[in-house]
């Protein structure tokens, strides 16, 4: 949106400014704001805020949350100002624009905006349009979207500095379950001196080789169709699905680039049983034949092991790997042996 705006420049009063709702930005760092006031005590406040008209004699700050605070902590009553008519759409934009200027800007902040700007219904915004109004990439203003999708604990280690932006930008990637599953492989517990453990953060790169080989789950090797969207209506077919690696290209940039694959184990469970009982119904006398040692089955267990088959090549699926190999997850029993031939019932 692209609409040329009249500006006027004035002082006003502090008293008469009021923060806006709609800046993304919460977290202002204390020392860097006393710096801040410092330098505006001997030097005055060199770059005015952007403000826009809210009542009478009052008024919005549309960028400068940061310099306007630090005005008051310096005692000023007035300070310079630029006064533009925006709408809601243009302050938020320009707010988001301004953020991304500053360095002390938290990515879950950027992502909140950028976000807000997604959400507007007038006028409505794509990734592309956001990413050419940041001068920033499609890719990464999509990814920093996802950081508003983090699960509450992945968020507050990201808060705390627990883990980086990096690690923080693998997990959004991930469904909330599987998040905080992840969320355990960003750590390595290391023991030194007197047997006393110490976590250490791993880096980036160690933790999308741990997605790739404990989530991700290639389609290739999946026995149901990918193009059945009546499998699990609730989640249609994997083709169009934002959840696929293939697919959701934009999301997924650089991770399982070998392999076409799942992101959601948990869908792919959903779709195996549906495919397990289809095939089931289709030959409701095919036997399953037990591959396990040192078992015995009474009747009642084979009777239902006859009518509820359960296939060995299905029921491990196979991981994407980025060595181009299929890979299981390293604490997943071997499978087992296939059987000779599925017997059909006399």
């Amino acid at each position: 949106m692209t609409t040329e705006v009249q500006s006027e420049y004035r002082n006003l009063p502090l008293a008469s400014l009021s923060e806006s709702g709609m800046n993304p930005r919460r977290n202002f760092d204390e020392a860097a704001l006393n710096e801040l006031a410092e330098s505006i005590r001997t030097q005055g406040l060199l770059s005015p805020l952007t403000v826009r008209p809210k009542g009478p004699q009052t008024f919005e700050i549309v960028a400068g949350a940061r310099r306007y605070r630090a005005a008051q902590l310096a005692g000023l009553e007035s300070i310079p100002v630029r006064i533009v008519e925006l709408t809601d759409a243009q302050a938020l934009e320009t707010s988001i624009v301004e953020n991304l200027q500053r360095r002390d800007v938290h990515p879950l902040e950027e992502a909140s905006g950028f976000a807000a700007l997604l959400r507007l219904e007038e006028p409505q915004y794509s990734i592309e349009q956001i990413a050419a109004k940041c001068a920033k990439s499609a890719a990464y203003v999509l990814a920093r979207i996802r950081l508003t999708e983090l699960s509450p604990a992945v968020t507050e280690a990201f808060l705390k500095d627990e883990i980086g932006t990096g690690h923080a930008l693998l997990l959004a990637k991930l469904q909330p379950a599987q998040q905080e599953e992840a969320l355990t492989a960003c750590y390595q517990e290391q023991f030194g001196s007197g047997n006393k453990s110490k976590r250490i953060l791993l880096p980036v790169r160690q933790l999308q080789q741990w997605i790739e080989h404990n989530i991700l789950l290639e389609l290739a090797s999946a026995p149901f169709s990918r193009e059945d969207a009546e499998l699990a209506p609730e989640s249609g077919a994997c083709l169009d699905c934002p959840k696929r690696t293939g697919h959701n290209t934009l999301l997924f940039e650089g991770m399982a680039a070998q392999h076409d694959s799942c992101s959601d184990p948990k869908c792919y469970a959903a779709k195996l049983e549906a495919h397990v009982r289809q095939t089931v119904a289709a030959k409701p006398k095919l036997v399953q034949i037990s591959t396990a040692s040192g078992r015995r089955r009474t009747a009642a267990q084979q009777s239902r092991a006859t009518s509820t088959s359960r296939f060995a090549a299905t029921s491990q699926p196979t991981r994407s790997s980025t060595t181009g190999r299929s890979t299981r997850p390293a604490s997943s029993p071997p499978r087992p042996s296939l059987p000779k031939a599925a017997r059909r019932a006399n």
